[in-house]
């Protein structure tokens, strides 16, 4: 069977020629994750040629889900700024000025817990990405919290290699914790639950039954005139990212989640620890969870780039059940190595596929600094089902 695959590398758009030198640089210092590595990086930018650039703080922040992010939101051609301001102690930097392997570097920080996000998200609405809906579907879309419907990633089912290179520049402690990269899902947000069971309105039908209903946090559905709860239920996010790299417990360690129900909601969260042997997994109803892969913060190098590529087979789901029809693999390289390679269930039961963000997410009291560059994504179609569709266009 052959197999369509899609590469998109997202990079500086221009940054001033510069000089490569073999040999006669300074090598790289070998680290104890794979030596051969790093002596095989034998070519790199020369010291003293580094190109010209800047160091720009970034302090707009853009909702993926409710705005149309315009020209000057949009970092790099490839992101927007989601999350915390800098009141709240989140830093965001874009560094030009000294660049890793010629591409921006980005800066995160977080000065406590008073920060619940400083992320950069691939997915949002423009006017580019937009531009096929009429005036009337995009203010649908946004009103139903689908901005990014059209940022096509990937679908659940597909097989999507992720290349990105990090960096911690301070060391951390085990207090230390965080989300510092993620992949997540978009919930279905016309999907409703009642007696009757489950199915998807058009928008055009969600907005008129939020007229008389209000869907709060909990999932549920509110009588607007009287305040009383209702049978209905709508699709939520499912307590926690279906991937996501993590700072804890002395560690940094990667976690894979499957959700096959139609409907999600945060009630049931599920957290293997690092403290587990790696493969170790617990579920509980529809829900899946699994520690994929870890490291001890003693062997994490400190003010050094470590270079991950992620392979995920996404789990595949029943458009009609709460149910997966096949399973998904993670596969993990760290500075060239191979690190891991898991065997399980990972995904959401949605129609939109997955997205990646990476920065920091829900650090702990003392929080922490991160920086990151040069992300890749490859997508092979690997679905054998066909794609739902969403019904943003049924009316028209």
């Amino acid at each position: 069977m052959r197999f369509m695959k899609t590469t998109v590398v997202f990079g500086a758009a221009v940054l001033l020629a510069f000089a490569i030198r073999e040999a006669a640089c300074a090598d790289d210092p070998a680290d104890e994750i794979d030596v051969a590595y790093r002596e095989s990086l034998k070519t790199e930018i020369c010291p003293e040629l580094k190109p010209r650039g800047e160091v720009r703080q970034i302090t707009v922040r853009t909702s993926a889900q409710m705005d149309i992010a315009g020209e000057d939101d949009i970092i790099d051609n490839a992101w927007i700024a989601i999350g915390s301001g800098h009141r709240r102690g989140a830093e965001l930097v874009v560094d030009t000025e000294t660049p890793y392997r010629g591409k921006p570097v980005f800066r995160f920080s977080a000065r406590d817990d008073a920060v619940n996000r400083i992320e950069l998200s691939e997915v949002y609405g423009s006017v580019e990405n937009l531009a096929s809906l009429t005036k009337k579907e995009r203010d649908a879309a946004i009103a139903i919290k689908d901005g990014y419907i059209n940022s096509e990633v990937g679908r659940f089912g597909d097989t999507v290699t992720y290349e990105w290179s990090t960096r911690f520049p301070e060391a951390m402690t085990d207090e230390t914790k965080g989300i510092f990269a993620q992949w997540h899902g978009r919930p279905d947000r016309t999907l409703i639950q009642d007696e009757k069971g489950t199915r998807v309105l058009s928008a055009p039908e969600f907005l008129r039954l939020q007229e008389s209903i209000e869907f709060r946090e909990d999932g549920w559905g509110y009588n607007r005139e009287t305040g009383e709860r209702t049978s209905l239920r709508v699709d939520c996010a499912a307590g926690g990212p279906i991937g996501a790299f993590k700072v804890g417990m002395g560690h940094i360690y990667l976690l894979a989640r499957s959700e096959a129900a139609r409907r999600s909601d945060s009630s049931v969260k599920l957290r293997p620890k690092p403290t587990h042997d790696i493969g170790h997994s617990i579920s509980q109803g529809s829900k899946e969870a699994a520690l994929v892969w870890k490291l001890p913060l003693s062997r994490v190098p400190i003010d050094e780039w470590m270079d991950f590529k992620v392979r995920i087979h996404y789990s595949e789901y029943a458009a009609d059940a709460d149910r997966v029809t096949g399973p998904g693999r993670v596969t993990v390289w760290m500075n060239g190595k191979q690190v891991a390679d898991w065997k399980g269930n990972i995904g959401k039961n949605d129609i939109l596929g997955p997205y990646f963000k990476f920065g920091i997410y829900k650090p702990g009291p003392d929080g922490f600094k991160v920086d990151h560059s040069g992300y890749k994504r490859t997508i092979e179609r690997t679905r054998k089902g066909p794609a739902q569709q969403h019904l943003l266009l049924s009316d028209r």
